[in-house]
């Protein structure tokens, strides 16, 4: 009788074969990834008009509760072309097919502008609550603590498609301090009283830490997944003068009456700031003083000192 012999059939190389160590590559070698940029400010900073100086064409995702869009001062910009919420598409379900479109369709747009991540969770929440639309203002305990995780987990949700494009994407967002002084204030004879007025008014108190307007768990994820957090504010310009005094040359700001635009790149104790470049330390904490005119030359400036 034959012997029979128990046959193995043949398995194809494991793709996973092999060492791990002996895929490492110089980091150099790497490819460039597509840029995510967070961007927040108060409001009429002029962070649209800013991030709209990328890369063109470029897709406008407005989550602003205007009829508009938000896009009045982007209107004479060419090659750009927008989508408004609660208009083009709804909800968080047009929300997710939208970002799928985009994705399936590369080289249409070579920017997305996210405008604002602080309206898209307030969509997000409205629609958590049923409401048909977005309310002004939420009375105390109007939202359970089950409410606002998920709003942060929906806001995740929508968010992180935008991150996965395979294009330079900008999220814009409003600002708020993250740790407001309380409220009280010390009298001139030392004598602490309720501080009634509102807290926009207050001022930045040495606790304060702005960053962007979104809920504690989504601020730290979206700030951890993108490669630039900036912030953009208006402040009086101020110039610097040299003038001689004794025989000794002397600097001075001197303030020229107008107001300016800053860009805050850097970390600061009070403000959400820092940025991923191939040239750490090559780059200035703020960029600026600069005009609406000079818009493009800074975003450049940016675009520049992040890819190296």
């Amino acid at each position: 009788m034959p012997q029979i012999s128990k046959q193995h059939p043949t398995r194809a190389p494991s793709s996973n074969s092999g060492s791990i160590l002996d895929r490492a590559v110089p980091v150099g070698k790497l490819p460039t990834t597509p840029l995510k940029v967070l961007m927040y400010g108060a409001n009429r900073a002029g962070k649209t008009t800013f991030a709209c100086c990328a890369a063109k064409p470029l897709l406008l995702v407005s989550f602003e509760p205007a009829v508009s869009g938000g896009i009045d001062s982007v209107r004479k910009i060419p090659g750009v072309s927008v989508l408004r919420h609660g208009i083009d598409f709804k909800g968080m379900e047009q929300t997710l097919k939208l970002v799928q479109e985009i994705a399936s369709a590369p080289g249409r747009y070579k920017s997305v502008v996210v405008d604002s991540v602080t309206s898209l969770q307030d969509c997000v929440l409205s629609e958590l609550l049923d409401l048909s639309a977005v309310p002004d203002q939420m009375s105390w305990g109007t939202v359970t603590s089950d409410q606002y995780r998920g709003r942060s987990e929906k806001t995740r949700e929508c968010l992180r498609p935008f991150v996965d494009l395979k294009v330079d994407t900008i999220f814009l967002g409003k600002e708020r301090d993250h740790n407001p002084p309380k409220e009280e204030k010390v009298s001139a004879s030392g004598k602490k009283q309720p501080d009634m007025r509102p807290r926009f008014l207050r001022g930045v108190q040495q606790e304060s830490y702005i960053a962007t307007d979104l809920g504690g768990a989504t601020v730290g994820w979206i700030q951890d997944v993108c490669d630039c957090i900036c912030r953009l504010f208006v402040e009086k310009e101020e110039i610097e003068e040299i003038f001689e005094s004794a025989g000794i040359k002397q600097r001075m700001l001197k303030d020229t009456g107008r107001f300016a635009r800053y860009l805050r790149l850097a970390y600061h104790n009070n403000y959400a700031a820092g940025i991923r470049s191939p040239n750490p330390g090559s780059y200035p904490d703020v960029l600026g003083p600069f005009q609406v005119g000079d818009n493009q030359k800074v975003f450049d400036q940016l675009m520049k000192i992040l890819r190296g």
